[in-house]
């Protein structure tokens, strides 16, 4: 919504879908990285229910299958083949 000058307050002239195209990959990547383990920290200082607990398992799962499709994981080249 324009200001009391006419102009876009600054930080809100894009939508998300705007933001998501502008949005590099590796960027994306990263936040999402960012995001699981801000959340799996979450475990110790959050509330403790268990309403709360299975929202944010539910929400790290679906922002490891949304890392999973950008960055999918690399095979373990330690591990012992045949």
């Amino acid at each position: 919504m324009p200001g009391a000058d006419g102009r876009e307050p600054q930080g809100m002239a894009c939508t998300n879908e705007d933001q998501a195209e502008e949005v590099s990959p590796r960027h994306r990547i990263e936040r999402l990285r960012e995001d699981i383990r801000k959340l799996v920290l979450m475990k110790e200082t959050g509330p403790k229910s268990a309403t709360w607990h299975r929202a944010r398992v539910r929400t790290i799962w679906r922002l490891q299958r949304q890392l999973d499709a950008l960055d999918p994981p690399r095979p373990n080249l330690l591990e012992k083949q045949g």
